[in-house]
């Protein structure tokens, strides 16, 4: 409907939020369910940097979706830098738009991503002096404040850093001009950082042309029970880290967001559009979920028409 494969999308909880000029579209694969919201005209027009970057959301937005941990509403967040200098809330609950009790501390570039974690929303960003900071944002205070970097994070921007929600914490990756991708991990609580995966990343193309690690980054989504590292990257494909034997890289799968089962139906606010649902539902293979239930519904009456017969069977025993 929207293109959903060539636009920057954000993901929580199974749910993906993919803006477009005009729209905020919240879509839950598992439901089918799709609803939209107006986002009013873009400040900035970015056609020229649409042919450029694949990353940047309409209208120069920098944006973030995620949950609230008090209330459980999802939200939407978007910031303005150009030409003014503030931040907007959307709650899906409600349906509007709100502006935030204080503009953001630090400017987001437009190719910087977000990540949501334990209620807050975070993006990268660089502050003064071209030194990296992580801005984060209380879905429910609606407070900013600045989170530590790791350590030894250098000191200019190449855009090969992106955060991420791996495994409920906060993940930074970044990829080196020496073709090494280090992943380090956030503890919430001590605010301190360990670098959990470093390893070497070889593709020929990046011989043929060196400029493109410059522009290369990578995304963890998940880790497997057998300590596999699930990635993509800047070009939307597939890769699957074995520790032990290095790289597969799935040239035929398109990764639009991460994803994780969330059988919720969505929840529409007065001031929005019908929820759609799509009929491709009906040709979608069931999840694993929905055949347990099946599974279940279908074993309780068994169990209680032989739990019948057996109390039947048992009463004529005693009364004979």
């Amino acid at each position: 409907h929207c293109h959903v494969a060539t636009r920057p999308s954000l993901a929580c909880d199974g749910l993906v939020c993919i803006p477009e000029p005009g729209w905020i579209n919240v879509f839950n694969p598992s439901t089918g369910e799709f609803i939209r919201f107006p986002s009013g005209p873009d400040p900035v027009k970015t056609q020229h940097y649409n042919n450029l970057f694949s990353d940047i959301f309409p209208g120069h937005w920098r944006m973030g979706f995620g949950r609230d941990k008090v209330n459980g509403s999802y939200k939407v967040v978007r910031m303005f830098f150009e030409p003014n200098h503030y931040g907007e809330i959307l709650d899906l609950n409600i349906g509007e738009w709100r502006k935030l009790p204080r503009p953001p501390p630090h400017h987001v570039g437009e190719t910087s991503n977000s990540a949501c974690v334990n209620g807050s929303i975070y993006w990268l960003c660089e502050a003064a002096y071209h030194k990296y900071r992580i801005l984060a944002l209380d879905l429910h205070t609606q407070e900013f404040c600045d989170v530590p970097t790791p350590p030894l994070l250098r000191q200019t921007v190449m855009q090969t850093e992106r955060l991420a929600n791996l495994e409920d914490r906060l993940v930074l990756s970044i990829f080196s001009p020496q073709r090494m991708i280090e992943i380090w991990c956030m503890d919430t609580q001590e605010e301190t950082w360990i670098i959990t995966y470093s390893f070497y990343f070889y593709r020929a193309s990046l011989y043929r042309n060196p400029w493109n690690y410059t522009h290369m980054w990578f995304m963890p989504m998940a880790v497997s029970k057998g300590g596999n590292l699930f990635l993509h990257e800047d070009r939307k494909q597939l890769i699957k880290y074995y520790p032990k034997t290095g790289f597969h890289i799935s040239t035929n799968i398109c990764v639009i967001s991460p994803f994780v089962e969330n059988l919720l139906p969505l929840q529409r606010p007065a001031s929005a559009p019908e929820i759609r649902t799509y009929l491709y539902r009906k040709q979608v293979q069931e999840s694993r979920i929905s055949k347990r239930f099946r599974h279940i519904e279908w074993w309780i009456p068994n169990i209680l028409i032989t739990i019948t017969v057996a109390a039947t069977i048992l009463h004529r025993i005693v009364h004979y």
